[in-house]
């Protein structure tokens, strides 16, 4: 039998509706999803239980397609085999959806003109598949609080919904033959279903009211310079609008692959958008834990393509990064920039003494700063198979006080990624050196914004649409991730005045 699914978004316009066969369940082994109200198969009126149970199974299946042609074999998600898809959480109606380590959750909600499914979008589900995917790889971004790494792994969502609608054949052949890839287009524009009831049911002023768009000029800048809030599309001091600067990195980078390449058919298309996927992600496996997280990915990116395509897609890549303003240097990343006391790391690494003295570490500690209760950890990126190189991760905890009288004795545990290798036999941090009293300004404007945005559960008592809490860890209140989440209609109006910026 055949189902009826939307290839895109409700209101994208473009791949029409189809039936098609659906996909068969996951291989045992592979990570796999617990459905809940399971339905017959058949083609179902769009918007009924039934049809929307069918859309969001193989939305989701779709998007493990894709990151399994640009990755490997999902195995497992982060907390373990499977998680719940959610086609439609029972008795909270919202514009929402989300990730939270459990489950890929969506919602439904009613207005006078219209009922809003954000389980009947591709993109959406692409989108919160993205995060689990993410998830997989890089768990260490779950609690990462740096404005860019929040706004990464929303970026990557997006990214996710972009490469996924790629993969259709219609759509692409209808993105070459009306020459629209460098336009707006139902391709780089995402969740265009989800926007328009938040400018119906929300604000029509609200930031998230129109799309977000891969298509765009936006320009980077440090998140605390921006406004915490801002009109239709604006770029702003929040995670899903901020993740617009690298959605045009990326896209722009994907459509230079493309116009560089000899086949401008539809099947050169899906050439560049795989080949664009597989750069991001090896880089999104390699990048380093940084503050500057958008760079640090983009030269990943170049170092991915150096091992898998010898280095053919760096114009690409560098124009695609450039014309956002972020200047890409992957010989930079891995230069010498501190000498430090003591040998350099060991060839294998199992401990922070494999890869650091005492010596070092009193050097490092006076390079970067004190903070409170800071240590170092181990850690080793790979970027190909002959390239691996030691790193520590320097944590230490920041006070919330400043942020908020609310947040009065919260705190938050913060990591960094220091690389570390050899200068003439002699240990040397490598690339980008963290400076703490750099990294308390950023996460504390971070959190913030977060704040601002209604995004922050003090009581801790679990609400959905919030993306994260204050748990009490012993004697310690502190400021954990719960979900990766829309949450749209939490945004406040009215922003206070950013002590941050």
């Amino acid at each position: 039998m055949s189902i009826l699914f939307i290839p895109n978004d409700p209101r994208a316009g473009n791949p029409p509706n189809v039936a098609i066969a659906p996909h068969d369940d996951r291989p045992n082994g592979l990570a796999d999803f617990v459905y809940q109200g399971v339905a017959p198969e058949g083609e179902f009126a769009i918007g009924t239980d039934e049809f929307l149970f069918w859309q969001c199974r193989e939305a989701a299946l779709q998007a493990i397609d894709l990151w399994e042609a640009i990755d490997q074999p999902l195995i497992a998600w982060q907390p373990g085999q499977t998680l719940r898809l959610i086609q439609k959480t029972p008795g909270q109606p919202q514009l929402n959806a989300f990730y939270n380590r459990h489950s890929l959750s969506f919602f439904e909600v009613s207005g006078a003109s219209a009922t809003y499914q954000s389980g009947a979008s591709t993109d959406v589900v692409a989108h919160e598949a993205g995060h689990a995917f993410l998830d997989a790889i890089r768990p260490d971004l779950w609690d990462a609080l740096f404005g860019e790494q929040g706004a990464f792994h929303e970026s990557f969502g997006d990214c996710i919904a972009i490469l996924t609608a790629l993969e259709d054949q219609v759509g692409r052949q209808a993105l070459v033959s009306g020459d629209l890839l460098r336009q707006d287009n139902f391709v780089e524009s995402t969740a265009e279903d989800l926007s328009h009831g938040i400018g119906a049911l929300i604000n029509p002023n609200h930031n998230a009211a129109i799309p977000r768009k891969a298509f765009n000029t936006h320009q980077w800048a440090l998140p605390s310079s921006l406004p915490v809030n801002g009109g239709p599309g604006a770029l702003i001091n929040e995670v899903h609008s901020l993740g617009m600067i690298f959605n045009g990195c990326f896209y722009d980078t994907l459509t230079n692959i493309y116009q560089a390449g000899a086949d401008h058919s539809e099947a050169g298309l899906l050439t560049a958008s795989r080949t664009a996927g597989r750069l991001l992600a090896a880089a999104a496996r390699s990048a380093p834990l940084q503050s500057r997280f958008f760079q640090s990915v983009g030269n990943a990116m170049l170092l991915a393509d150096q091992d898998q395509n010898a280095g053919v897609n760096a114009a690409a890549i560098t124009d695609g990064f450039g014309a956002h303003n972020i200047s890409l240097s992957a010989t930079q990343m891995l230069a010498p920039t501190n000498v430090l006391a003591g040998r350099a790391p060991a060839g294998t690494v199992s401990n922070v003494r494999d890869i650091i003295t005492r010596a070092s570490r009193r050097d490092l500690v006076s390079m970067v700063g004190e903070a409170t209760q800071q240590r170092f950890l181990a850690k080793q990126y790979s970027f190909g198979p002959q390239q691996r190189v030691a790193a520590v991760a320097h944590q230490h905890k920041v006070p919330l006080g400043d942020v908020s009288e609310k947040l009065e004795g919260v705190v938050c545990l913060v990591q960094e990624d220091v690389l570390i290798g050899a200068d003439d036999g002699q240990a040397a941090a490598l690339g980008m050196m963290p400076s703490v009293g750099q990294s308390v300004a950023e996460v504390q404007n971070f959190v913030y914004s977060l704040n601002e945005a209604g995004q922050i559960d003090i009581d801790g008592e679990g609400n959905t649409e919030m993306s994260h809490s204050v748990h009490r860890m012993g004697t310690e209140r502190r400021l954990v991730r719960t979900r990766f989440s829309c949450a749209c209609g939490r945004c406040h109006q009215t922003p206070s005045q950013n002590p941050f910026a």
